[in-house]
């Protein structure tokens, strides 16, 4: 799988990754660092190269993320072992074929306004066959589909651009570690444009009522026959995923469609290659969305996440995996103030009470926070604690208070010591204001049963799908309702600070000191800031190295019986 963004500009966004950047204190420490990019030439191969900076926009307009893919194979060795690698001209040659051997077929497509109304022809999509010689630029020109006793959204006249597919070029070199023999292909996305019926010139925006151009001219080109400027978003009648209201026309006009539509689109790419009689077949997928609007902050729940949840087990937390899953965890919640620091919490504060009426649930569940007008103010004790101050008063102090606060608790949450020390000191406090994820299939009972603060909720009880001031406040899911952390993350969490909650803090320096010299110390994690600290004592006392790494080694050098001897001027700095 990969994600593409749409753009305006015709240069595609140079590669990069994320690092911390260890000058910033706290929170923010993620920034934007190049790495090795491909350039592709005129004949369809490619140059790597190590851009200087990175670029986003061209102007007033964004640059396109457009991802390479790989062809891999799955090679069985004499001893009858498997080992995946990628396929290139090498690998080619051993098996007795050519890149003319390798094909592609591409299906581009958005449905989005085909599901929403049940009518297959709202709906348009692009069918090309390329051949694994031909490096030429391949042009997603979709269309909608012709079924009969209803009108095509998109017509073969006026078809929408989708994207480019482009198969590589190999050549038998290797540059900057890059094999440039490997058969790749690579999808630039479409422009990000909207399209629409002739009628959808201009309109008055939800809320402020400013009139606005919706759809540019050249691209008022929809059929105005079609049953998507129908839609109504009538449950009665359609099928509404949620979130349900993401169209244009749901916020105004008795939520009419106004037929308009995007360039987005799913992109499923199929891979074949010929050898021996043989043909064999590989498959991914391409999701080109909207432009990512803080390239440089980290979602706290990402695909990745998503997968990791799904396929990895979570190991018990002991003294041999503290570090890491304190390092998890520290990551975690530098992200969580990654996604705060964007997020208006007085805005999805308020669309969160007003979803809650709709349950019908309105007096205080036991052990819940209040889901009303009151949630996260002085009324709704002991979840609410640094804005239990914030009283339901006319007088403004802050335009977007519930924003400021949640920025300002967390920032130094994304602090790998403050974290850590945190989760020892305030670990009741933690499980109170952290929503459990909903339960897996074996933890639900046959009946659900009545809400209770647990380590997991029930989605078939109405309290547990509710928006309460608990983390992450007010967020919605994928299915509408509050959303959580993922399971892994939450019990990685939990179990983090059971751990720390069971191990015994010494009461005084003398019985810490005894600790330290036995044994590495359970009440004190092995953080980046402890292990430095720890290195320069044993460093100063005349004992250890400073170029250990070892927690242990270094904690069992740090004196425990006389004071420390005071530096030597010298000529050398250290």
């Amino acid at each position: 799988m990969a994600i593409a963004r749409v753009g305006g500009s015709s240069i595609p966004l140079e590669s990069y990754t994320w690092r911390e950047d260890p000058s910033c204190y706290g929170a923010g420490k993620t920034v934007v660092e190049p790495c090795t990019s491909l350039e592709v030439q005129a004949d369809g191969s490619v140059i790597p190269y190590l851009p200087s900076f990175i670029r986003f926009k061209d102007g007033d307009r964004i640059r396109p993320v457009a991802p390479f893919l790989e062809l891999w194979s799955s090679l069985e060795s004499e001893d009858g072992s498997k080992q995946d690698v990628p396929l290139n001209l090498a690998v080619l040659e051993r098996i007795g074929a050519t890149v003319e051997s390798v094909s592609y077929q591409v299906h581009a497509a958005n449905l989005k306004a085909a599901y929403r109304t049940g009518d297959p022809a709202c709906g348009f999509e692009a069918w090309q066959h390329i051949a694994g010689g031909d490096f030429t630029p391949v042009q997603l020109r979709a269309v909608s589909p012709k079924a009969q006793g209803s009108v095509p959204l998109v017509s073969d006249e006026n078809p929408i651009h989708l994207g480019t597919f482009r198969p590589i070029k190999p050549i038998p070199r290797c540059e900057m570690g890059v094999d440039l023999s490997t058969i790749r292909c690579r999808f630039i996305p479409a422009r990000g444009e909207v399209y629409g019926p002739p009628t959808t010139k201009s309109a008055p925006a939800p809320y402020t009522r400013r009139i606005h151009e919706v759809v540019r001219d050249e691209n008022r080109i929809l059929n105005p026959q079609s049953s998507w400027l129908e839609y109504d978003g009538d449950w009665t009648r359609y099928r509404n995923p949620i979130p349900a209201e993401t169209y244009d026309g749901s916020a105004i006009n008795n939520n009419v469609s106004w037929g308009v539509v995007d360039d987005s689109c799913e992109l499923v790419i199929e891979a074949f290659l010929a050898v021996r009689e043989q043909r064999f077949r590989a498959v991914a997928r391409v999701f080109s969305a909207p432009p990512d609007f803080a390239p440089d902050r980290r979602p706290f729940v990402s695909l990745a996440d998503e997968l990791t949840d799904r396929e990895c087990d979570l190991p018990p937390v002991t003294p041999e995996t503290e570090t890491c899953s304190l390092a998890e965890v520290a990551d975690l919640f530098q992200r969580v103030f990654e996604t705060a620091s964007l997020l208006n919490v007085d805005v999805v504060r308020l669309h969160a009470i007003d979803l809650n009426s709709d349950e019908g649930i309105e007096r205080r569940t036991k052990g819940f926070p209040l889901t009303d007008a009151r949630t996260m103010t002085r009324f709704d004790k002991p979840f609410a604690d640094k804005t239990a101050e914030m009283d339901t008063t006319p007088v403004i102090r802050d335009r977007v208070p519930y924003s400021s606060i949640a920025s300002a608790v967390h920032a130094p949450l994304a602090d790998t010591e403050i974290i850590a020390d945190f989760l020892r000191t305030h670990g009741e406090r933690l499980k109170q204001i952290l929503r459990p994820p909903y339960a897996a299939f074996e933890e639900l009972h046959a009946r659900p049963r009545a809400s209770s603060p647990s380590r997991h909720r029930d989605p078939r009880v109405a309290r547990d799908r509710m928006f309460d001031m608990r983390m992450p406040p007010y967020m919605r899911d994928s299915d509408g309702t509050a959303l959580s952390l993922t399971r892994r993350q939450y019990f990685e969490v939990m179990a983090l600070m059971d751990f720390y909650l069971k191990s015994s803090k010494p009461k005084n320096f003398q019985a810490a000191a005894k600790d330290v010299k036995q044994s590495a110390p359970s009440w004190r994690p092995n953080t980046p800031v402890a292990l430095h600290v720890e290195q320069v004592v044993a460093r100063l006392s005349g004992q250890g190295k400073d170029t250990s790494n070892d927690a242990q080694e270094t904690a069992n050098n740090i004196p425990t019986k006389r004071k420390l001897k005071p530096m030597r001027k010298t000529k050398r700095l250290d």
